[in-house]
């Protein structure tokens, strides 16, 4: 069965390598693709591709996430669905629970687990409910816009309650020249102006 594996690798190396030598000119070029190409090719064996173990931080997302999920998110989902509710409640629990902020510097309120943590919580969560899961998805979303590009002063004011779910939800609008970040609890409206930076 090995043979099964290489021969197909052995024939995408060379579709590879003709595909690279044909956007080289100079002899150099070409031989600094063939040598890269056989040097990856030796490592290619089975179980060697990628090691896709996830690490402790991402692995206590995927449990708190998968937690979320069964007790929190799976129980009522079919019937927010039914009534077309928005789930409010649901989300603010989210967010002391660190799923609103899983990108976010830990220094605002967030996790800082990073994108595959994020993914992973992702995973988990829509599972059991779609709609709350998008809606985790825009507030993270918008979380890390703020994070990136807001003021300082805007980072404290509004990341701490984005990841600690003393706002609902979160989310944003773009219009013209100006990026306008709303960040919105439904009971209480929240509004911040952030400026595309040059």
């Amino acid at each position: 069965q090995a043979a099964g594996i290489e021969a197909p690798l052995a024939v995408a190396n060379a579709y590879e390598r003709d595909a690279f030598a044909n956007l080289f000119d100079t002899y150099d070029a070409k031989e600094g693709m063939a040598a890269f190409v056989e040097k990856r090719s030796a490592g290619f064996e089975i179980g060697a591709l990628m090691d896709l173990t996830l690490t402790k931080t991402q692995a206590q997302m995927q449990d708190l996430a998968r937690k979320a999920a069964v007790e929190l998110l799976a129980p009522a989902a079919a019937e927010n669905d039914r009534q077309e509710l928005f789930p409010v409640e649901n989300l603010k629990a989210l967010g002391r629970m660190g799923l609103l902020g899983v990108n976010i510097d830990p220094a605002y309120g967030g996790q800082g687990a990073g994108v595959v943590a994020y993914a992973v919580a992702v995973r988990e969560l829509g599972a059991a409910c779609a709609g709350t899961t998008v809606a985790m998805m825009v507030t993270n979303m918008v979380a890390e816009a703020i994070d990136k590009y807001g003021t300082d002063a805007q980072k404290r004011r509004h990341l701490p309650a984005i990841c600690g779910g003393q706002y609902a939800a979160a989310s944003f609008s773009l219009s013209g020249q100006e990026v306008e970040v709303t960040l919105q609890v439904f009971e209480q409206p929240r509004f911040s102006m952030v400026s595309p930076t040059p």
